[in-house]
């Protein structure tokens, strides 16, 4: 037995030395892969998508199973071929789709100045008051209080809507002009159904102007009116902007980031009914229900 136990052993070191080596090569390829998502990463905060884009190529090939990376991977492949595209649209309706989608993309990744660019081509073509609102929200954003201020004070009566006058309030609170601010606020009429983007915005207005208890009365509304998959998202922006930071040691504020949809949202699609949604007159029977 002895005599066999040596003969064993040499097999015996030889499969753990290649089970050592194959666990090595796979945390060294996890580590690769870390290295290449984060530099692309930082690619991408420095606005470069197509360099960002091949470092989470190699980040996705060394870690196949990294959900983050193929995400990321897949959100920046589409914001690459938006750009490639816009450079030879033709169509204005198709160039202003991509545009949007594209400023869209980069908005939500934080990169406000990447934004800004497509923000005022879109304003450039189009003066209307949702492109104004944009641009004006992502020079905000730039703390470039000022633009925001002229580009919204210039839609005039004709074209300004009730989130942009909210909007405008916002900025001039923000440049100090807060009597102005709360001149306007105090105009701002809300209309019995509105869309959760133009009371989040109003609910905005009120915080910034100081305005607490209407600010927390026209968020809930909002939040009730949002979606519950779009909700969570929501409320991380609101803790993050800064129109809101007075108001969120209240005790009375935290209850009202407890608020709870309203909204009936369908398993299938996220929609809240059957009419808008892209796959209607596809669901089987009962499923639209």
């Amino acid at each position: 037995m002895l005599k066999q136990s040596r003969k064993m052993a040499p097999c015996s070191a030889a499969l753990l030395l290649t089970v050592a080596s194959a666990w090595a090569g796979n945390a060294w390829a996890g580590n690769d892969a870390e290295t290449a998502f984060l530099q692309g990463q930082k690619l991408l905060a420095d606005g470069d998508l197509p360099q960002a884009l091949k470092s989470y190529v190699t980040a996705v090939k060394l870690d196949r199973d990294n959900q983050q990376y193929l995400q990321q991977y897949m959100l920046v492949r589409r914001a690459v071929a938006l750009q490639h595209a816009l450079a030879k649209e033709a169509d204005p309706r198709k160039w202003e789709d991509s545009a949007l989608a594209l400023r869209s993309f980069l908005n939500a990744q934080g990169l406000h100045a990447q934004t800004l660019r497509w923000d005022q081509a879109l304003f450039d073509r189009s003066k209307t008051a949702d492109n104004a609102m944009q641009l004006a929200e992502t020079l905000l954003a730039l703390e470039r209080n000022d633009e925001a201020t002229k580009i919204l004070a210039d839609l005039g009566p004709q074209r300004a809507t009730t989130a942009s006058q909210a909007m405008l309030a916002v900025a001039l609170t923000r440049q100090g002009e807060l009597d102005q601010a709360k001149e306007i606020a105090r105009s701002v009429k809300l209309q019995t159904s509105e869309e959760p983007g133009t009371l989040f915005m109003v609910a905005r207005m009120y915080a910034a102007v100081g305005n607490a208890d209407q600010a927390r009365s026209v968020l809930t509304q909002c939040y009730e009116a949002v979606p519950p998959s779009r909700l969570d998202s929501l409320k991380s922006h609101t803790r993050q902007c800064k129109d809101f930071a007075s108001l969120l040691a209240l005790a009375s504020f935290a209850t009202v980031l407890k608020t709870e949809s309203k909204v009936t949202e369908s398993k299938c699609s996220g929609g809240s009914s059957c009419s808008t949604c892209p796959m209607r007159g596809n669901c089987g029977p009962g499923e639209s229900k």
